[in-house]
């Protein structure tokens, strides 16, 4: 791609570590404070940084096993199953031997690294081999090449690339809290019923006049159970317009100018990257989706795939597994949204019990015998004021996000490359102080 950088075996770069996994017969060695990674949590890992692992180990445990406790800022990639995921510790912790660890040698930049084998993921998969689970061996990493430019340009990469990441990162913890709030609001509300409650024992609400008065101070018996008096409840199925995606075939796929993106799981995880397939065949319409539109999965691992989703990615069909989620009246938007985030241990849990090699579903008939509560018109309204402006800002850093992400895919391969260059790399490494 025009560079004249060296190609170097990532064995000649780095040193290179392999998990281990103390004996599950022995109880001492578990739950205790270092964090031991999996495969699982580091394919499950969303940002550059892991920092939750489901199981961890005792300092007996790691003493007395291959595994290995490593520093903040190892790069961690996955060997076996799901080949090529790839994170970076954000804090010190081991991790099982389905996972190399890789710190670079002097003169190599682990955050640089950590994008070039990012860059090469398609190049790591090819040479991993095995009938039943992908895998690639201590001695492939002799064979996988990458490019190194000099150390200023190094660190000039890695810092611009991972100013795009820490950007993402930092609205994915606001979304987080905004999402808090927001469901705060809901559960109080619609769940609860916190403030019927408070007037039906005489306390007082905790809200405005204007708005408490928008509560009943009595419950009544519904097909739901209790709930407050002059609601409705009816099934899940009926609170919007539930819209399956289109099944695609690879006849359907190209890469002509003008195709829109097929929206499968993975992208309404990640947005858009180089692995979404895109297709210039014209299916009905109402396959198609647009910007702000919710989306909710119904198949997939029950832990990582199913959930609610808005979109951000721009015009583009839906694959099937996906429901487009249409309300009846724009005003319950809002409603209908936080009702699916607050029912997703539900869905969860119900495609666990459907649960096949890994993976799960729920389907329109569970959803047609879920029974949820309907508040009146003027209640929606209100809630829609609180709640808004925080849906709005939530969706602003997603969408923020979403083109700094397409940034970042864009600008990876030609800075790894060298097709595109940092200009004065060492003047732009002091100033950046990395």
């Amino acid at each position: 791609m025009g560079s004249d950088w060296p190609e170097i075996p990532v064995a000649d770069v780095c040193n290179i570590f392999l998990g281990g996994t103390p004996k599950r017969s022995e109880p001492t060695y578990w739950g205790g404070s270092i964090k031991w990674a999996s495969a699982k949590d580091v394919a499950n890992c969303r940002t550059r940084y892991l920092t939750f692992t489901e199981e961890t180990i005792t300092q007996k445990g790691l003493d007395n096993s291959a595994a290995k406790l490593l520093d903040k800022n190892t790069i961690v990639i996955t060997a076996r199953g799901t080949v090529g995921a790839l994170c970076m510790l954000g804090e010190p912790m081991s991790f099982n031997q389905t996972c190399y660890g890789l710190v670079g040698l002097p003169g190599t930049s682990s955050h640089y690294l950590y994008y070039a084998l990012k860059a090469a993921i398609a190049q790591i998969r090819s040479i991993s081999y095995g009938t039943v689970f992908d895998t690639i061996t201590m001695k492939s990493f002799t064979n996988l090449m990458v490019p190194l430019p000099s150390r200023d340009q190094q660190l000039a990469i890695s810092h611009i690339l991972g100013s795009l990441d820490d950007k993402i990162e930092l609205n994915r913890r606001m979304n987080k809290t905004l999402e808090s709030m927001a469901r705060a609001i809901f559960k109080s509300w619609f769940v609860d019923f916190d403030p019927v409650r408070a007037k039906a024992e005489g306390r007082d609400t905790g809200l405005p006049e204007e708005i408490a008065e928008l509560f009943p101070d009595s419950f009544e018996d519904s097909e739901l159970g209790e709930i407050p008096a002059g609601w409705e409840s009816r099934s899940l199925y009926e609170s919007a317009k539930y819209i399956n995606g289109a099944a695609y075939r690879n006849s359907h796929f190209t890469d002509e100018e003008g195709a829109l993106p097929v929206v499968k799981i993975a992208e309404l995880k990640n947005g858009v990257t180089g692995q979404t397939k895109f297709t210039k065949t014209e299916l009905d319409d109402k396959y198609r989706i647009s910007d702000g539109e919710i989306l909710l999965s119904w198949s997939g691992n029950p832990d990582t795939s199913i959930g609610t989703f808005v979109w951000c990615g721009g015009p583009a069909w839906l694959n099937q597994h996906i429901f487009r989620v249409l309300p009846y009246q724009a005003i319950e938007k809002h409603f209908v949204f936080y009702l699916l985030k607050y029912l997703r241990p539900v869905f969860a849990e119900i495609a666990r019990d459907k649960q096949t090699t890994g993976l799960g579903h729920f389907t329109v008939r569970d959803m047609k015998q879920l029974i949820v509560v309907h508040p009146p018109k003027k209640l929606l309204v209100t809630f829609n004021d609180f709640v808004g402006p925080i849906f709005d800002q939530s969706y602003g850093n997603l969408f923020e996000s979403n083109t700094l992400a397409s940034l970042g895919y864009t600008l990876l391969p030609r800075l790894i490359s060298g097709e595109l260059r940092v200009p004065d790399a060492e003047k732009f490494v002091e100033e950046a102080g990395v």
